[in-house]
């Protein structure tokens, strides 16, 4: 990834020189986001190397939600659990450092995946209905999510957990040059 594309995800004071006076809490506070979020997408990176289609299906689920999980975090704020330390997000246009349309799709979807069924229990996702019932028992239909029915394509996953590593380093080098001003 070349740093002229990342430079221009970045805000235009980073990018015209016009620095002027900075919030030196505030840049601080995103890079130390950005340090935060590479650690998460390395840990997503080494979940996905892990992933073995030979592997058993609950071993296959684990791996995969670990590794949404990780990549998700750089992208949900901390449940207003406010810190002046750090940006409740990271910087950056994920549909811009993703410019492959089907690279930020499958970034969209592993975000709903980990919204609506991993970190909740969305009834979208894990549709349910009482068949019918008596007093000794009942019948149910239900398709209860499984991430493994999702099919997501671990390479696919990983390049892209790639690109957003190298987002995090970019952004990390950029941002200590303003602090080191």
């Amino acid at each position: 990834m070349s740093s002229r594309i990342v430079v221009a995800l970045l805000p235009r004071s980073f990018r015209d020189g016009r620095w002027g006076m900075i919030d030196h809490a505030k840049v601080e506070a995103q890079f130390n986001r950005a340090r935060i979020s590479e650690k998460d997408f390395i840990e997503a990176s080494e979940f996905l190397a892990a992933y073995r289609s030979r592997y058993s299906a609950p071993v296959r689920r684990a791996i995969l939600v670990a590794a949404i999980v990780a990549y998700s975090r750089p992208f949900t704020a901390n449940n207003g659990r406010v810190s002046k330390r750090t940006t409740p997000t990271l910087i950056g246009n994920p549909m811009k450092i993703l410019a492959d349309q089907d690279d930020y799709m499958l970034h969209a979807r592993i975000l709903e995946v980990r919204n609506q069924a991993i970190a909740h229990s969305d009834e979208g996702r894990n549709p349910v209905r009482k068949v019918m019932g008596q007093r000794t028992g009942f019948v149910m239909s239900a398709r209860l999510f499984d991430v493994l029915s999702e099919n997501i394509n671990v390479r696919s996953f990983r390049a892209i957990v790639k690109r957003m590593i190298g987002h995090c380093r970019t952004t990390l080098s950029l941002l200590n040059s303003r602090l080191s001003v």
